[in-house]
């Protein structure tokens, strides 16, 4: 920005959304409005100040946070923050997301549904959350833990150099990559995230890492960090979530439940087939209560025709689809034709009230390409009511895929975990057999929402 007027008027926008923010009683249950919401635009004022994926309004937040979180003296050290620092930090974090996924229910200018929510450090003793937040000259972690305490860290990477990074390591896990190319960069961000609180993870007795995600860091496959002997899924199970609280857990178990369980095994649309769904599908038919649609019978009119009929808990599909930034490129792909995020989302809402515990994304995938495509999931998990939504960050193989749900339910159902660790001991179910121990095929399957 060169213009001395427009600095000014962009440092008073700034300081008037500084004082929103932090004006909010700790323990509001309503965040901050996007500047968009109240009518400020602000992309005439500062088009060339803003990182590659954001915008002019996530400027004015991330801004905010640089004078929040001042870089620590020594990189990767653990500061404390105490109470109105932590509850102000989280209040500019979640508005940053709050601008940034136009998919989810939380960015209207529109109050926060009424149903019953929680922070994320109050779902889960054994969990820690981490908020990665990049900034210009550098990154920054925000942790919170179990006990209600939050701390910060320090990591010297600018932001252009940290998404050259993390795109060089979502292309490091092709199928045809070799080991001497993908740790360097999987031990790299291991040391960026997770290091510098490994020994308090420790201390906590941490079982689960739950990630809110930032920026170039959206789509990293986060189960294949390396801490130099073995990667992160080996030691912890891993969440992503998209909102900064989360609707509360049942206390009915899974296995009481009812699935509504559909896909295509046959080549539709110019798709090709997926003759591994045919067997995942029945496998899962055999451990719970399902409706069942295979092929011609998976069609938008079924699926229409028995989410207005039944409320049901667990939805599975195993189909082609993507996840975009867009709603109108995200889709999943009936017998006959694609049904976009739109008309999935009212599909999922137009027979019950009630949340979805679980919706499965089997086959599907981020839209090659776009640096906000796990939005769209994000979007999905959040629109559709979903408590949980487990999918993939890129197209893996029919049979691995196939074998990984089957052992994800049967985790699920016969040993009454949580659904971050059932997808964990399916991922790890697979990196115990050789011909499925590179990353590619277990790393991409993300589980978004409530992980217990």
């Amino acid at each position: 920005m060169k213009s001395p007027i427009g600095r000014i008027v962009l440092w008073g926008l700034l300081l008037v959304v500084g004082w929103a923010i932090v004006a909010i009683p700790a323990g509001s249950g309503d965040r901050p409005q996007p500047v968009s919401c109240v009518g400020t635009e602000v992309t005439t004022i500062a088009p060339e100040a803003t990182l590659p994926w954001d915008d002019s309004s996530s400027y004015l937040y991330r801004k905010l946070l640089d004078r929040l979180l001042p870089a620590g003296d020594r990189e990767g050290e653990l500061y404390r923050l105490d109470t109105q620092e932590a509850a102000k930090i989280l209040r500019a974090i979640a508005a940053i997301h709050g601008v940034e996924n136009p998919n989810s229910e939380e960015t209207n200018c529109d109050r926060l549904s009424t149903r019953q929510r929680k922070s994320l450090e109050q779902i889960d003793p054994e969990a820690v959350t981490l908020y990665p937040i990049v900034l210009a000259d550098r990154l920054e972690v925000v942790v919170g833990f179990p006990d209600g305490q939050f701390g910060h860290y320090t990591i010297s990477v600018c932001a252009r150099e940290l998404s050259d990074l993390a795109a060089q390591m979502r292309q490091s896990l092709r199928r045809t990559s070799f080991a001497n190319e993908r740790l360097p960069l999987a031990q790299q961000f291991y040391r960026w995230l997770v290091e510098p609180i490994a020994t308090e993870l420790d201390r906590y007795a941490i079982a689960t890492l739950v990630f809110v995600l930032d920026g170039p860091l959206w789509n990293l496959p986060i189960a294949a960090l390396h801490d130099g002997t073995g990667y992160l899924v080996e030691k912890y199970a891993i969440a992503l979530a998209p909102l900064l609280r989360v609707v509360e857990p049942r206390s009915r178990p899974l296995e009481d439940f009812e699935a509504l369980v559909g896909g295509l095994s046959q080549s539709r649309a110019g798709f090709a087939s997926l003759p591994g769904v045919e067997r995942e599908l029945h496998a899962i038919a055999a451990l719970m209560p399902t409706r069942l649609l295979l092929d011609e019978y998976f069609t938008r009119e079924q699926l229409v025709s028995w989410l207005q009929d039944r409320p049901f808990e667990i939805v599975h599909l195993a189909t082609h689809g993507q996840f975009s930034s867009d709603p109108q490129q995200t889709f999943i792909l009936t017998w006959d034709g694609p049904v976009n995020l739109n008309e999935f989302e009212r599909l999922l809402r137009s027979g019950t009230a009630r949340s979805i515990e679980l919706l499965v994304l089997s086959a599907c995938q981020t839209a090659q390409g776009d640096k906000r495509a796990a939005l769209g999931l994000a979007g999905i998990a959040v629109r559709s009511g979903a408590r949980s939504t487990l999918a993939s960050l890129w197209p893996v193989q029919d049979a691995s895929s196939a074998q990984l749900m089957m052992s994800f339910y049967h985790e699920l159902m016969r040993s009454g975990v949580g659904k971050a660790q059932a997808l964990r001991r399916a991922q790890l179910s697979l990196l115990k057999q050789p011909q499925y121990k590179h990353p590619f095929y277990w790393a991409a399957f993300v589980l978004v929402g409530l992980w217990i």
